[in-house]
Protein backbone atom coordinates (compact mmCIF):
# COMPACT_ATOMS: atom_id res chain seq x y z
CA UNK A 1 0.00 0.00 0.00
CA UNK A 2 1.12 3.61 -1.13
CA UNK A 3 2.19 6.18 2.04
CA UNK A 4 -1.01 8.18 0.91
CA UNK A 5 -3.25 5.06 0.81
CA UNK A 6 -1.89 4.63 3.97
CA UNK A 7 -2.64 8.75 5.26
CA UNK A 8 -5.87 8.12 3.64
CA UNK A 9 -7.31 5.13 5.47
CA UNK A 10 -5.86 6.80 8.73
CA UNK A 11 -7.75 9.89 7.98
CA UNK A 12 -10.95 7.81 7.53
CA UNK A 13 -10.17 5.42 10.43
CA UNK A 14 -9.93 8.68 12.95
CA UNK A 15 -12.80 10.28 11.26
CA UNK A 16 -15.22 7.67 11.64
CA UNK A 17 -14.24 6.50 15.00
CA UNK A 18 -15.15 9.72 16.45
CA UNK A 19 -18.91 8.78 15.86
CA UNK A 20 -18.90 5.07 17.42
CA UNK A 21 -19.29 3.77 20.82
CA UNK A 22 -16.35 2.70 22.53
CA UNK A 23 -17.37 -1.08 22.12
CA UNK A 24 -17.69 -0.24 18.35
CA UNK A 25 -14.30 1.46 18.90
CA UNK A 26 -12.86 -2.07 19.96
CA UNK A 27 -14.30 -4.09 17.44
CA UNK A 28 -13.22 -1.16 14.95
CA UNK A 29 -9.52 -1.12 16.40
CA UNK A 30 -9.30 -5.10 16.50
CA UNK A 31 -9.85 -5.14 12.34
CA UNK A 32 -6.31 -4.25 11.07
CA UNK A 33 -2.98 -3.00 12.21
CA UNK A 34 -4.03 0.59 10.19
CA UNK A 35 -6.69 0.77 12.72
CA UNK A 36 -5.18 0.14 15.11
CA UNK A 37 -2.63 2.57 14.49
CA UNK A 38 -4.88 5.08 13.69
CA UNK A 39 -7.04 4.90 16.64
CA UNK A 40 -4.44 4.93 19.00
CA UNK A 41 -2.99 8.08 17.79
CA UNK A 42 -6.35 10.28 17.92
CA UNK A 43 -8.74 11.08 20.40
CA UNK A 44 -11.62 9.08 19.44
CA UNK A 45 -11.36 7.18 22.62
CA UNK A 46 -11.82 9.93 24.95
CA UNK A 47 -14.62 11.81 22.47
CA UNK A 48 -16.63 8.52 22.78
CA UNK A 49 -16.11 7.52 26.09
CA UNK A 50 -16.82 11.49 26.93
CA UNK A 51 -19.61 11.57 24.83
CA UNK A 52 -21.11 8.12 27.02
CA UNK A 53 -20.71 9.82 30.06
CA UNK A 54 -21.11 13.57 29.00
CA UNK A 55 -21.54 15.09 32.75
CA UNK A 56 -18.30 13.86 33.77
CA UNK A 57 -14.99 15.66 32.56
CA UNK A 58 -12.67 12.97 31.87
CA UNK A 59 -9.04 12.66 31.87
CA UNK A 60 -7.07 11.93 28.66
CA UNK A 61 -4.92 9.25 30.67
CA UNK A 62 -8.00 7.37 31.31
CA UNK A 63 -8.56 6.67 27.72
CA UNK A 64 -4.87 5.74 27.26
CA UNK A 65 -2.57 2.51 26.79
CA UNK A 66 -2.63 2.13 30.14
CA UNK A 67 -5.53 2.20 31.57
CA UNK A 68 -8.24 2.31 29.23
CA UNK A 69 -9.39 -1.21 30.31
CA UNK A 70 -9.58 -0.59 33.69
CA UNK A 71 -11.41 2.62 32.84
CA UNK A 72 -14.39 0.99 30.40
CA UNK A 73 -15.24 -1.50 33.05
CA UNK A 74 -15.93 1.32 35.45
CA UNK A 75 -18.45 3.06 33.19
CA UNK A 76 -21.19 0.90 32.92
CA UNK A 77 -21.40 2.09 37.16
CA UNK A 78 -20.68 6.22 36.35
CA UNK A 79 -23.05 6.19 33.48
CA UNK A 80 -25.80 5.02 35.95
CA UNK A 81 -25.69 7.56 38.00
CA UNK A 82 -27.74 11.23 38.30
CA UNK A 83 -25.72 14.34 38.72
CA UNK A 84 -27.25 17.33 40.51
CA UNK A 85 -27.90 20.28 39.16
CA UNK A 86 -26.33 19.49 36.29
CA UNK A 87 -22.74 19.65 37.62
CA UNK A 88 -19.51 18.41 36.03
CA UNK A 89 -17.46 15.97 37.71
CA UNK A 90 -13.85 16.15 37.48
CA UNK A 91 -12.30 12.11 37.42
CA UNK A 92 -8.65 13.48 36.98
CA UNK A 93 -7.05 9.70 37.68
CA UNK A 94 -8.19 5.70 37.51
CA UNK A 95 -7.87 5.43 41.20
CA UNK A 96 -10.39 8.64 41.48
CA UNK A 97 -12.67 6.86 39.00
CA UNK A 98 -11.98 3.24 40.80
CA UNK A 99 -13.03 5.20 44.13
CA UNK A 100 -15.84 6.44 42.81
CA UNK A 101 -17.16 3.22 41.07
CA UNK A 102 -16.80 1.07 44.78
CA UNK A 103 -18.91 3.49 46.52
CA UNK A 104 -21.26 3.92 43.74
CA UNK A 105 -21.83 -0.05 43.61
CA UNK A 106 -22.28 -0.06 47.34
CA UNK A 107 -24.54 2.97 47.59
CA UNK A 108 -26.69 0.92 45.23
CA UNK A 109 -26.45 -1.77 47.07
CA UNK A 110 -27.79 -0.37 50.11
CA UNK A 111 -30.55 1.19 47.94
CA UNK A 112 -31.53 -2.31 46.63
CA UNK A 113 -31.51 -3.26 50.06
CA UNK A 114 -34.12 -0.76 51.65
CA UNK A 115 -36.23 -1.36 48.83
CA UNK A 116 -36.47 -5.17 48.99
CA UNK A 117 -37.39 -4.61 52.57
CA UNK A 118 -40.18 -2.30 51.64
CA UNK A 119 -38.78 1.56 51.73
CA UNK A 120 -40.59 3.36 49.13
CA UNK A 121 -38.24 5.29 47.51
CA UNK A 122 -33.83 5.59 47.15
CA UNK A 123 -32.19 8.01 45.33
CA UNK A 124 -28.72 8.38 44.88
CA UNK A 125 -26.54 11.11 42.83
CA UNK A 126 -23.49 12.78 42.59
CA UNK A 127 -22.90 16.21 43.69
CA UNK A 128 -19.82 18.95 43.36
CA UNK A 129 -20.74 21.03 46.92
CA UNK A 130 -18.74 24.39 47.36
CA UNK A 131 -18.44 26.15 50.24
CA UNK A 132 -17.77 29.94 50.83
CA UNK A 133 -14.22 30.67 51.11
CA UNK A 134 -14.80 33.77 53.60
CA UNK A 135 -16.06 31.48 56.13
CA UNK A 136 -14.29 28.35 55.83
CA UNK A 137 -12.43 28.51 58.78
CA UNK A 138 -15.83 27.23 60.78
CA UNK A 139 -14.93 23.47 59.30
CA UNK A 140 -11.93 23.00 60.90
CA UNK A 141 -12.11 22.71 65.27
CA UNK A 142 -9.15 25.35 65.15
CA UNK A 143 -11.94 27.55 64.32
CA UNK A 144 -13.88 26.46 67.76
CA UNK A 145 -10.75 27.25 69.96
CA UNK A 146 -10.16 30.68 68.48
CA UNK A 147 -13.87 31.38 68.69
CA UNK A 148 -13.71 30.39 72.35
CA UNK A 149 -10.62 32.58 73.15
CA UNK A 150 -12.50 35.57 71.68
CA UNK A 151 -15.79 35.33 73.33
CA UNK A 152 -18.25 35.03 70.82
CA UNK A 153 -20.02 32.82 68.12
CA UNK A 154 -18.64 31.48 65.40
CA UNK A 155 -20.27 31.73 61.98
CA UNK A 156 -21.78 29.24 59.94
CA UNK A 157 -20.34 28.39 56.32
CA UNK A 158 -22.50 27.99 53.71
CA UNK A 159 -22.27 25.37 51.26
CA UNK A 160 -24.28 25.21 47.80
CA UNK A 161 -27.21 23.58 48.32
CA UNK A 162 -27.94 20.13 46.13
CA UNK A 163 -31.18 19.44 44.74
CA UNK A 164 -31.73 15.54 44.77
CA UNK A 165 -32.38 14.02 40.96
CA UNK A 166 -36.04 12.46 40.87
CA UNK A 167 -37.60 13.88 43.50
CA UNK A 168 -39.62 16.48 41.89
CA UNK A 169 -43.11 16.58 42.87
CA UNK A 170 -42.45 14.92 45.61
CA UNK A 171 -45.05 14.65 48.09
CA UNK A 172 -46.51 17.60 46.84
CA UNK A 173 -43.97 19.61 47.34
CA UNK A 174 -40.69 20.98 45.51
CA UNK A 175 -37.86 18.72 44.84
CA UNK A 176 -35.79 17.77 47.52
CA UNK A 177 -32.78 19.87 48.27
CA UNK A 178 -29.83 19.19 50.72
CA UNK A 179 -28.07 22.01 52.43
CA UNK A 180 -24.66 22.46 53.76
CA UNK A 181 -22.98 24.21 56.61
CA UNK A 182 -20.06 24.28 58.89
CA UNK A 183 -19.91 25.33 62.26
CA UNK A 184 -17.32 24.30 64.67
CA UNK A 185 -15.75 22.23 62.84
CA UNK A 186 -19.08 20.21 62.22
CA UNK A 187 -20.98 19.64 59.19
CA UNK A 188 -24.19 20.83 59.77
CA UNK A 189 -27.48 19.49 57.56
CA UNK A 190 -31.32 20.54 56.06
CA UNK A 191 -33.39 18.41 54.05
CA UNK A 192 -36.30 20.73 52.94
CA UNK A 193 -38.59 20.70 49.99
CA UNK A 194 -39.94 24.04 50.88
CA UNK A 195 -37.37 26.51 48.57
CA UNK A 196 -36.26 28.00 52.05
CA UNK A 197 -32.57 29.57 51.45
CA UNK A 198 -30.01 27.78 53.37
CA UNK A 199 -29.33 31.69 55.39
CA UNK A 200 -33.05 31.63 56.95
CA UNK A 201 -32.67 28.04 58.33
CA UNK A 202 -33.08 28.10 61.93
CA UNK A 203 -30.80 26.82 63.98
CA UNK A 204 -31.72 23.92 66.84
CA UNK A 205 -32.79 24.82 70.36
CA UNK A 206 -31.03 21.17 70.72
CA UNK A 207 -31.33 17.92 69.63
CA UNK A 208 -34.53 16.60 70.89
CA UNK A 209 -36.40 18.85 68.36
CA UNK A 210 -35.56 15.71 65.96
CA UNK A 211 -38.09 13.51 67.22
CA UNK A 212 -40.33 16.14 69.37
CA UNK A 213 -41.21 19.55 67.33
CA UNK A 214 -40.74 18.13 63.88
CA UNK A 215 -41.59 14.44 64.80
CA UNK A 216 -44.70 15.26 62.12
CA UNK A 217 -42.42 15.84 58.99
CA UNK A 218 -41.85 12.80 56.67
CA UNK A 219 -38.03 11.14 58.35
CA UNK A 220 -35.29 10.64 56.09
CA UNK A 221 -32.01 8.58 55.86
CA UNK A 222 -28.81 10.00 54.38
CA UNK A 223 -25.51 8.88 52.98
CA UNK A 224 -23.02 11.38 52.40
CA UNK A 225 -19.42 10.12 51.02
CA UNK A 226 -16.43 12.15 49.76
CA UNK A 227 -14.24 11.23 46.56
CA UNK A 228 -10.93 13.16 47.22
CA UNK A 229 -7.63 12.77 48.08
CA UNK A 230 -6.96 15.71 50.17
CA UNK A 231 -9.94 14.89 53.06
CA UNK A 232 -12.43 11.75 54.10
CA UNK A 233 -15.63 13.17 54.49
CA UNK A 234 -18.06 9.78 55.47
CA UNK A 235 -21.46 10.00 56.83
CA UNK A 236 -23.67 7.20 56.81
CA UNK A 237 -27.23 6.15 58.23
CA UNK A 238 -27.82 10.04 59.70
CA UNK A 239 -31.47 10.45 60.63
CA UNK A 240 -32.83 13.54 59.42
CA UNK A 241 -36.64 15.08 59.53
CA UNK A 242 -37.50 17.06 56.14
CA UNK A 243 -38.23 21.38 57.05
CA UNK A 244 -36.10 20.75 60.26
CA UNK A 245 -33.53 23.34 61.64
CA UNK A 246 -30.17 22.20 61.16
CA UNK A 247 -28.65 19.65 62.73
CA UNK A 248 -25.09 18.22 63.12
CA UNK A 249 -23.95 15.51 61.07
CA UNK A 250 -23.42 12.68 63.04
CA UNK A 251 -22.66 8.74 62.46
CA UNK A 252 -19.36 9.55 60.32
CA UNK A 253 -16.20 10.97 60.16
CA UNK A 254 -14.24 14.33 59.18
CA UNK A 255 -10.39 13.39 58.45
CA UNK A 256 -7.89 15.77 56.52
CA UNK A 257 -5.79 12.99 55.27
CA UNK A 258 -3.47 15.66 53.41
CA UNK A 259 -3.51 18.47 55.81
CA UNK A 260 -5.90 21.48 56.38
CA UNK A 261 -4.60 23.66 53.41
CA UNK A 262 -5.70 20.75 51.24
CA UNK A 263 -9.27 20.32 52.60
CA UNK A 264 -9.65 24.08 52.41
CA UNK A 265 -8.73 24.02 48.86
CA UNK A 266 -10.87 20.75 48.03
CA UNK A 267 -13.70 22.73 49.88
CA UNK A 268 -13.73 25.70 48.51
CA UNK A 269 -12.98 24.35 44.67
CA UNK A 270 -15.80 21.85 44.94
CA UNK A 271 -16.04 18.59 46.81
CA UNK A 272 -17.02 15.76 44.81
CA UNK A 273 -19.56 13.83 47.07
CA UNK A 274 -21.66 10.52 46.80
CA UNK A 275 -25.01 10.98 48.18
CA UNK A 276 -27.87 8.54 48.92
CA UNK A 277 -31.65 9.23 50.53
CA UNK A 278 -33.55 6.76 51.53
CA UNK A 279 -37.43 7.05 52.85
CA UNK A 280 -37.88 6.10 56.44
CA UNK A 281 -35.11 6.05 59.31
CA UNK A 282 -32.42 4.56 59.52
CA UNK A 283 -32.08 0.71 60.47
CA UNK A 284 -29.52 -0.49 63.16
CA UNK A 285 -28.65 -3.61 61.83
CA UNK A 286 -25.00 -4.50 60.19
CA UNK A 287 -26.27 -4.64 56.53
CA UNK A 288 -25.98 -0.48 55.52
CA UNK A 289 -22.70 -0.96 57.32
CA UNK A 290 -21.49 -3.94 55.25
CA UNK A 291 -22.50 -2.45 51.97
CA UNK A 292 -21.19 1.03 52.45
CA UNK A 293 -17.91 0.12 53.68
CA UNK A 294 -15.18 2.50 52.20
CA UNK A 295 -11.94 1.56 53.71
CA UNK A 296 -11.78 4.45 55.92
CA UNK A 297 -10.26 4.35 59.19
CA UNK A 298 -13.71 4.50 61.73
CA UNK A 299 -14.26 6.46 64.84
Amino acid sequence: MSLCALFARNLVCQSLAEFLSVTDLAQVQALSPVALSALEGSSAWLKSASAALPTFQLCPDLLGTANRSQFLALMKTLASVSTADGCEIPLASIADAQKMSKMLTNVNKAAAGHLAKGGSTAHIALAKIHFDSATIEAAFESARAADRHGGGETDLCFGTAVTIPGTSGRGGGAPLRLHFGWQDGALMLSARDDDLASSSIDMPQDQGFLYDDFAGQAPLTLDLMSVSTALTLSYRGMAMQTNSPWQAAASGIFALTRGKAAARDALTRGLVCVICVRDGMPEHSTYLAKTLHLDNPQR
